[in-house]
């Protein structure tokens, strides 16, 4: 619902809008696109690659009426982290507003909002909170839609009605309250970036294959690449009857032969070495 808010904001600016795609959830913001009929083009690359700086300062180049981008900071079908920083530089370069899926990043990584038009997070993942809260960043004055957006998906509306616009369950909100105030950011932070070294090194000695490299992944996803003679499902089922549940029954993931490790929960290291040795099994058992 975040991402279809964005969407709405999109379609009351003027001119054309780039979007980019990496993975599911880049593709996905092309469907909303395409759904509230935005005025875009795509760049869309192959799961799991970088996008191309210069290749994206071309496409501007040839198609002189872009006037925003809209790409996923993490995209967590892959654990691909794209360039931010680069892609908001050529942003300011072709004074250009720049919008984003946080998702999956908000609470996982230090990310800085200050020159991002819209960007969209949830109440669980990194922020720790029961899933159910769609949050919406702006540091602008809202666009009035004059009644082109539904309601539900109007930004400025919820700004400008007094009071509360639609009944919302004050137990998420007071939830969400109570993991901020609990929140050390700092430490959360430090943890994720030491567990996803130790993590990335046992893995890779059990003999795991990650999808991306270190320097483009989200500390915080792993995406494994298991071979074709093993199922992916046969591996999430066993670990899954050890007591760990991994992301491994999405159709995108199945359909790819991947599974994911996400570690957005308060792990400790004791958890995390229960795991790999859960892991380490469950590969020997299906490659029998």
């Amino acid at each position: 619902m975040a991402n279809d808010v964005i969407a709405g904001q999109l379609s009351l600016l003027p001119g054309k809008g780039l979007i980019l795609s990496n993975g599911e959830f880049g593709d996905r913001l092309i469907d909303h696109a395409k759904r509230i009929k935005l005025n875009f083009i795509k760049y869309q690359l192959t799961w799991g690659k970088p996008f191309d700086l210069d290749r994206i300062r071309k496409i501007l180049r040839w198609r002189k009426r872009i006037r925003w981008i809209w790409m996923v900071h993490c995209e967590t079908s892959t654990g691909m982290l794209n360039n931010l920083e680069g892609i908001t530089q050529i942003c300011k370069e072709n004074n250009l507003l720049l919008s984003i899926d946080g998702i999956s990043t908000i609470g996982n990584i230090h990310v800085n909002l200050s020159d991002i038009y819209l960007a969209s997070c949830v109440s669980g993942k990194g922020l720790e909170s029961i899933a159910g809260l769609a949050l919406i960043f702006y540091n602008h004055d809202v666009i009035q839609s004059n009644k082109q957006l539904p309601r539900y998906f109007d930004l400025n509306y919820y700004i400008h009605t007094e009071g509360v616009p639609f009944t919302i369950s004050s137990n998420l909100v007071m939830a969400l309250n109570t993991s901020l105030k609990n929140l050390d950011i700092i430490n959360r932070l430090s943890q994720i970036q030491d567990n996803s070294k130790w993590v990335r090194s046992r893995l890779e000695k059990i003999g795991y294959k990650i999808l991306v490299d270190e320097k483009y992944c989200l500390p915080s996803v792993f995406t494994l690449v298991i071979p074709r003679h093993i199922q992916s499902t046969a591996i999430g089922d066993y670990v899954k009857a050890n007591g760990f549940l991994l992301s491994y029954q999405s159709s995108y993931l199945i359909e790819r032969n991947w599974v994911q490790i996400c570690m957005m929960g308060n792990l400790t290291r004791t958890m995390l070495e229960n795991l790999l040795n859960v892991m380490e099994k469950a590969l020997k058992e299906a490659g029998n």
